[in-house]
Formats: structure tokens, sequence, C-alpha cells
């Protein structure tokens, strides 16, 4: 578990999975995305799971995640779950 803010974390390439809980307002979770996409690995499959997701827009215009399944959970709540990886055409395609 880190305690910093989410834009100064260097290590999100290590990890397979980010789980957002709708942490940020939409300018955040801009260079949230930004640092994510700059981090990942080529050929390195990353998920992020995303609960009600207030800004879908801009993970998906990361040009990187799309999204791969939406669960629907009581009370109208949605989660999100996106897939990318760096080299994201050839992924697409096969």
């Amino acid at each position: 578990m880190f305690n910093i803010d989410a834009r100064d974390f260097l290590n999100y390439g290590d990890y397979d999975v980010i789980y957002f809980f709708n942490p940020f307002g939409r300018e955040i979770m801009k260079d949230v995305m930004t640092a994510i996409t700059c981090q990942m690995l080529e050929n390195k499959v990353y998920t992020i799971i995303y609960y009600n997701p207030v800004c879908d827009d801009i993970v998906r215009k990361s040009g990187i995640f799309y999204l791969k399944d939406e669960l629907s959970i009581p009370r109208g709540i949605k989660i999100y779950i996106y897939e990318g990886r760096r080299n994201h055409d050839k992924y697409l395609s096969s």
C-alpha cells in the first residue's frame, strides 16, 4: 500500500491490475492515466477495474485501454473492466 499522490507514483508498470473506486476529479484522472500509459511495459497486458466509472471517457481516450466487460451491481452502480497493452494494435487484431 502506498500513501502518495497518484500522479507521483512511479511504479504503475510493475502491476498487472489497477483498481479505481471513482478516486479523483477529471484533471487528476487525466494525469494519472498519462502516468499509467507512460509507465506501461511493452507487450504486457494490464487490467483496470473501475468502480462507478465517472471518468470512463478519459480511460478510453488513453488510446490503449478498451472496455472488456461491464458489471452492474445493486443500486445501479457499474464496474467497468478495461484491458490494454502498449502495442495494442497487435493485441486487438490477434
